[in-house]
């Protein structure tokens, strides 16, 4: 069958694949659960170690054995995970939801990218990787704001309401991506490599400086994009939006998303080739900004973020993809969100612990400054790496 089918396919899996519309509630809905910031970055950092557990293994098995079939698995996951949260009478029982949804995000990470990058490949047709991708995330993007819109009033009704509607469209991921087509895979054998596949791809990962700076700039970045997320709703809170219009202003979040995903190339051809560093430092403004502007007004700075949110994927899978090799992509991909979870897992507590003993202001200075200092240790360790094996991007 003809792979470049899978373009269409990936355009309405990714809409429905990413269609919780849980963002504008998923941190006024964990209050009203009874639990402090403390828990809600603990949590957090649950799903970082469930990730960590099962992020490569799971890429794997995508490599070696059936990329679609992988998806499939992940969004069922994904959408039995709702069912606990909706049922959790604790912390603990949420704790297990956090797990079943990243183990169902283990098998999705990746390997959706991996799916359409080879498609491309295969046809050389790589060249419109950021294109479709950006694309893809915009139409994402379009849907989750008028998600967005109906999160806010389902909220008012029942807390629950957003989550059962999730639940659906999670099932209809599953069942569209039964209908990618399987690239071909010269390497894809016998599940006997399956242990060196996972070895090889390690080895990989730390024996090209290129592959491993990008990777470098993706922790730093994560980590603080991750908890950024969670200090949105106590921050608008705190200039004193009503809770009524977080619906309407997360659509706004959306639509700022899906506008820069679409020009996602035009931000890679901007700021080449320092588009890594330009991204970060974005979200680094954000929140110094966040810490002085103390008016209602204030929450268009976390339009930065919004931008930020939507030339991430693009941005960061068009390095990681022009430099591995297409039979170990899944799993260094994987690697890569693994990383990333490491990260998240140790220090996501920290994040809630500032916001309990201080206040959102402080909290967004702190967070700012650290991410600053980070961000310019991972220029330095990426410069060098330039250096020694050449041009990254």
């Amino acid at each position: 069958m003809n792979e470049l089918k899978n373009i269409k396919t990936y355009k309405v899996y990714s809409i429905f694949n990413n269609l919780l519309i849980l963002g504008p509630i998923i941190t006024l809905f964990y209050l009203e659960k009874g639990l402090n910031f403390t828990e809600i970055f603990m949590l957090a950092s649950i799903a970082s170690i469930t990730t960590m557990l099962f992020e490569v293994p799971t890429g794997a098995i995508g490599d070696k054995f059936s990329r679609k079939l992988s998806l499939v698995i992940g969004c069922i996951l994904c959408g039995l995970s709702l069912f606990i949260f909706i049922l959790a009478p604790n912390f603990y029982v949420m704790a297990l939801g956090e797990i079943v949804f990243s183990i169902g995000l283990t098998f999705r990470s990746g390997t959706e990218s991996a799916i359409l990058y080879d498609s491309l490949k295969n046809n050389n047709e790589v060249k419109q990787y950021t294109s479709i991708e950006g694309q893809a995330r915009s139409y994402t993007f379009i849907a989750q704001a008028i998600g967005s819109l109906a999160a806010g009033v389902l909220f008012t009704y029942n807390i629950y309401y957003p989550f059962a509607v999730s639940i659906v469209f999670m099932f209809i991921a599953a069942l569209i991506a039964t209908q990618f087509v399987e690239p071909h895979i010269e390497f894809k054998n016998s599940s006997q490599n399956y242990k060196i596949q996972i070895v090889e791809s390690f080895k990989y990962v730390f024996g090209h400086k290129k592959v491993l700076s990008i990777i470098v700039f993706s922790v730093v970045f994560s980590y603080f994009y991750r908890i950024g997320f969670n200090y949105f709703q106590p921050y608008m809170k705190e200039v004193g939006i009503p809770t009524i219009y977080f619906g309407p202003i997360f659509f706004l979040f959306n639509v700022v998303a899906a506008f820069t995903s679409r020009h996602a190339q035009k931000f890679l051809n901007m700021t080449k080739p320092r588009s890594l560093m330009s991204l970060c430092m974005l979200l680094v403004l954000s929140f110094l900004l966040m810490s002085v502007v103390r008016i209602q007004i204030g929450f268009i700075l976390i339009l930065l973020q919004q931008v930020v949110r939507g030339l991430r994927s693009p941005v960061f899978q068009k390095y990681m993809n022009k430099h591995i090799p297409s039979e170990k992509r899944a799993t260094i991909l994987s690697i890569q969100n693994l990383l990333n979870a490491l990260v998240i897992a140790l220090f996501a507590p920290l994040a809630g612990y500032i916001l309990d003993k201080t206040n959102i202001y402080l909290t967004h200075f702190i967070v700012g400054i650290a991410m600053l200092i980070l961000v310019l240790l991972a220029n330095v360790f990426m410069s060098r790496s330039i250096d020694r094996q050449g041009k990254v991007g």
